[in-house]
């Protein structure tokens, strides 16, 4: 992948969080982790992200935590069937 190419998923990434909220550096940083390891649109493919990001009731921070903790379940039940 190209610089230039890296830099549009990163600034599509910085976007699509900032719909959600998600506006502070520490969690920008770990949605684009999300965004670049699981896929861009991952947000819109996995259940626990869209239930997440959606949730009038978690703050940006407490939605990134949610999605680190899901996604760490959800790498965890990948290894376990390799």
């Amino acid at each position: 992948m190209e610089a230039r190419e890296l830099r549009d998923l990163a600034d599509s990434g910085i976007n699509q969080a900032a719909l959600y909220g998600i506006v502070a550096e520490r969690d920008v940083s770990q949605f684009l982790d999300l965004w670049l390891i699981l896929a861009p649109g991952f947000d819109k493919k996995y259940v626990w992200a869209v239930q997440a990001l959606g949730s009038p009731y978690l703050g940006p921070s407490q939605k990134m935590a949610f999605l680190r903790a899901c996604a760490e379940d959800f790498w965890s039940t990948l290894e376990k069937r390799a």
